[in-house]
């Protein structure tokens, strides 16, 4: 299954494993934030405070810059992810995996999820979906 999705979205899905140790699965996908602003500023053609606001996210995680040697950046430099999933134990597992490097904010349900866009906190810049939650898929 997240072979196929990574393939839908141009992406790939790499696994490496160690007898005795474990294995890790890595979904690589493509990013063009210049291409995400653009796209962002076609569909929100409403105001020029909307399109103003999107254009600074975008610049904004566009600035970020990876860890340098092993070390997180300062908690307000790290990006915001938006998790949707309606399982607790996925969650407390992303949240644990991710906690060093990124500020994390859950959403147990679509509803959710749009409340905390539509409320003009910190626009995220990744959100991570659960493709299968009840009520909308």
């Amino acid at each position: 299954v997240a072979m196929s999705i990574a393939k839908l979205h141009g992406g790939e899905l790499r696994v490496t494993s160690k007898q005795g140790q474990g294995s890790t699965f890595t979904v690589i996908l493509p990013c063009d934030l210049n291409k995400t602003a653009a796209l962002t500023l076609r569909a929100e053609d409403g105001t020029g405070a909307t399109k103003s606001r999107a254009a600074k996210q975008v610049a904004a995680a566009s600035a970020r810059t990876a860890p340098v040697g092993g070390v997180a950046p300062p908690i307000g430099q790290r990006p915001l992810v938006l998790s949707v999933d309606d399982d607790d134990i996925n969650q407390e597992v992303l949240e644990q995996s991710l906690a060093s490097q990124c500020r994390i904010v859950r959403a147990m349900n679509g509803d959710e999820a749009f409340a905390y866009l539509d409320s003009g906190k910190e626009f995220p810049s990744y959100m991570l979906l659960d493709v299968m939650m009840p009520g909308m898929t």
